[in-house]
């Protein structure tokens, strides 16, 4: 999404062979840019994005569809966030599921202190640097992991976004509304305001009518919208797959220690050091997992390997 954003806002992105996606053609190449581009993903919520997105193609002119890939499989948030926000895949940015390693081995959220930021620049890094840091740059957010959709921190000597971590509909609105009232939108200077938001269908065009006659009011009408729907990230099976490789995993261990420090939706992160303080050689793990089956009778995995990673078909 970043490369069709990009051109709409009159952006040329440097660096370009760093990332694989391209923009849609779709934008008019003598368009003026808008004050204001506010990005909408809806997480869990497909359909109902689906949904609204034709009801605004019966209602007027300006409004189109398209159906994207996430550029990685399985559908982990924090990836699929970080490839809207960038236009590269998770090899290209780095920022390859909701759980990470960070430099000293340990497992941990991205974005968060400890962990590499994406190695590639987000679409808000470049626009705030193109215009000498005048651009408004902004995100709400139900979690810091979430932060991809705008990066933000790739240039040395960047500015303070505005990243606000709400929960909740209501208060999301109300954050939306007082960025607006901060200046989003009151110039010819392009801003770009993201929102990643949760909930049930039924909430999603009523939230999105507010939205948008707010963001319509700020910038006089000149405003783009991009709204994304994104399925839930959930593996198939739920907690008890996960909790079933996790006990398999751990009762290889005679002395009873915890070899699994997570289950996600793209792999199992094992702990090294107890696994060498056990003696276990990655070939007794690879076969146990190897072993398992999901509730069809079909095997778990789609791949097994000696990596930190391990990837689960039935997760996928």
């Amino acid at each position: 999404m970043a490369p069709t954003l990009a051109a709409v806002l009159g952006l040329s992105r440097p660096h370009p062979e760093v990332r694989s996606g391209t923009a849609l053609p779709v934008v008019e190449s003598e368009a003026a840019p808008p004050r204001l581009v506010v990005e909408i993903v809806w997480k869990g919520a497909p359909e109902a994005v689906a949904e609204t997105l034709a009801e605004f193609n019966r209602a007027g002119e300006g409004t189109g569809t398209t159906e994207l890939g996430p550029g990685s499989e399985p559908t982990d948030p924090a990836a699929f966030l970080t490839t809207i926000g960038t236009g590269g895949v998770p090899s290209q940015h780095g920022i390859t599921g909701t759980l990470v390693r960070d430099p000293s081995g340990t497992v941990a959220r991205p974005w968060s202190k400890t962990i590499p930021l994406s190695v590639i620049a987000g679409l808000g890094d470049d626009l705030d640097e193109s215009n000498d840091g005048r651009s408004r740059v902004g995100a709400i957010l139900g979690s810091r992991s979430e932060r991809g959709i705008v990066g933000g921190t790739w240039y040395l000597g960047h500015d303070r976004d505005d990243v606000l971590l709400v929960s909740g509909l209501r208060a999301q609105m109300e954050s939306f509304r007082g960025l607006l009232d901060q200046g989003y939108g009151d110039d010819d200077i392009p801003d770009l305001l993201a929102m990643v938001l949760e909930g049930e269908g039924a909430a999603l065009s009523r939230s999105l009518a507010r939205i948008e006659r707010a963001a319509e009011d700020a910038t006089q009408g000149e405003v783009t919208f991009v709204l994304i729907g994104t399925p839930a990230a959930e593996m198939s099976g739920g907690d008890s797959l996960a909790s079933m490789v996790q006990r398999t995993i751990d009762d290889l261990a005679p002395s009873g220690r915890r070899l699994v420090q997570a289950v996600v939706p793209g792999g199992v992160f094992l702990d090294q050091e107890e696994l060498a303080a056990e003696q276990l050689e990655d070939d007794i793990v690879i076969d146990e997992l190897r072993a398992l089956e999901d509730p069809s009778g079909e095997p778990l995995f789609r791949d097994v390997f000696p990596q930190i990673a391990i990837s689960l078909a039935s997760y996928c």
